[in-house]
């Protein structure tokens, strides 16, 4: 990773103007995808948090193969502006944890790198917050791109509130707002970047939901191929294993361990009698092999769950799983 340059504008008094100085708000905007109109964007956002009378900073992260990209950007050098680069192709997870542990501001806030929300709408995230709000997440609403996406949008979120009960519906949108605290519980690693407010009522924060307008240069219509949808349903299974079990592997291995021994003692043992009342033979029949495999396969389950009970045991004085709100004395 590379830390490229930074672009600070010294006549106002907003922006932040010294290397180590804190702000009020840090604008983290991960550029992994595409970025059209990112300067201007920048530019739409800053003028709303400037109406805040807030001091600010912008931390854009540049994958690699965004390298030229980050050239142009710094090349217009609007004020307020810092680069950080990576020096290969790590994903939006990664660039997101770079930019919080740059971010000097009090409150973070997390931006897309190309037109989603209408730039208006940051007050309305940052009152969210300030009426106190753990973290404020957006929902475009109406929205204005095509039926394609929008089902695909309903279908995503209805699974992810099946398998965590967690009832958000724009998880994609990439403006979000949150104090550095919240930024410093959050563990990001590989697509985790999806399913930040899940993370964050995870960790016992509470999560605001605002409607928001959305860009009208965020209508164009995306598909993706199969791939892409198999990757995403990975994603909501390791969500869903990270939401409701790392904590407890035996209750998830132990139940799946179960049902596979219940399963192979019922067919063994049916086969079996069968055998004693000399109704059929177990030579020829395959099911009774099966039926042994499920018995193996069960004790193997659910000795992987216990091993992983021993790691979560073993780390347990290092694992905070709860989170303090006040102390009263």
């Amino acid at each position: 990773m590379k830390a490229i340059g930074s672009s600070i504008d010294g006549s106002k008094t907003e922006p932040a103007n010294a290397k180590n100085e804190s702000v009020d708000l840090s604008v983290i905007v991960p550029v992994t995808e595409r970025c059209e109109d990112l300067a201007e964007i920048i530019e739409e956002t800053a003028e709303a948090i400037r109406s805040l009378s807030l001091s600010y900073e912008f931390i854009v992260v540049f994958d690699g193969k965004f390298a030229l990209e980050c050239e142009m950007l710094m090349l217009r050098r609007p004020g307020g502006l810092r680069t950080i680069r990576f020096n290969g192709n790590f994903g939006e997870s990664s660039a997101l944890k770079a930019g919080f542990e740059a971010a000097r501001g009090r409150w973070i806030a997390t931006l897309a790198s190309y037109p989603q929300v209408a730039a208006r709408e940051f007050e309305k995230s940052y009152n969210a917050l300030m009426a106190g709000a753990d973290m404020v997440v957006t929902r475009r609403e109406p929205r204005v791109d095509a039926v394609v996406n929008r089902v695909q949008t309903f279908v995503f979120h209805k699974i992810v509130g099946w398998l965590t009960g967690h009832r958000f519906r724009d998880m994609a949108c990439g403006l979000k707002m949150f104090p550095r605290a919240v930024a410093e519980e959050l563990d990001l690693y590989g697509d985790l970047h999806r399913f930040l407010p899940s993370l964050a009522v995870q960790r016992g924060f509470s999560v605001v939901e605002v409607p928001v307008a959305q860009d009208p240069r965020n209508g164009t219509m995306r598909v993706y191929g199969p791939a892409t949808y198999l990757h995403r349903l990975l994603e909501l299974l390791n969500l869903f294993f990270l939401t409701k079990f790392a904590k407890r592997p035996l209750r998830l291995f132990g139940g799946i361990g179960l049902l596979l021994m219940v399963a192979g003692a019922g067919v063994t043992s049916l086969l079996t009698l069968q055998r004693l009342w000399g109704l059929t033979g177990l030579a020829d029949r395959p099911l009774f092999l099966l039926g042994i495999a499920l018995l193996f396969l069960g004790v193997q389950v659910m000795l992987l769950g216990l091993v992983g009970e021993i790691i979560v045991f073993a780390h347990a004085r290092e694992i905070k799983d709860y989170r303090i709100d006040r102390i009263h004395n």
